[in-house]
């Protein structure tokens, strides 16, 4: 299994239509990830601004595999010109993960499900991302 160590996400509203498209993770946008030492990760956390951001689903639905963790994923721009300067270069929102490779047809089922294109991100969380991608 990939270990991402300890991350720090940015998550969308609470009542976002997101949610419903997971059941077995928590969408989110990767801000920092491959902190191997919680106190580092903490500080990063704790320097963070406060955030509200409006962002929209850009291009097309992506397949990404790192060692195993194959993952689809949206990109992500911000829809206002307030970039924050933590940005990642390569930001998107993941809607599924797993450790073989997609079938088409769960391919097709998350392009053809994924229907709400824009989110206003507002949360910031810092999570343990080693083991099953389900205890994260």
């Amino acid at each position: 299994m990939k270990d991402f160590n300890y991350c720090i996400w940015l998550l969308p509203e609470k009542k976002h239509k997101w949610y419903e498209y997971i059941t077995t993770f928590t969408p989110h946008m990767s801000i920092y990830t491959n902190i191997s030492r919680k106190s580092d990760a903490i500080l990063k956390l704790n320097n963070m601004p406060s955030c509200k951001l409006k962002v929209r689903l850009e291009g097309d639905l992506k397949i990404t595999n790192v060692d195993g963790f194959y993952s689809l994923q949206y990109n992500i721009v911000p829809v206002e010109d307030n970039i924050p300067e933590w940005w990642p270069s390569n930001a998107h929102v993941s809607f599924a993960y797993q450790y073989t490779p997609f079938s088409q047809d769960m391919i097709k089922h998350i392009r053809t499900t994924i229907n709400e294109k824009n989110a206003t991100m507002d949360y910031v969380v810092l999570r343990k991302c080693c083991g099953h991608y389900t205890t994260w």
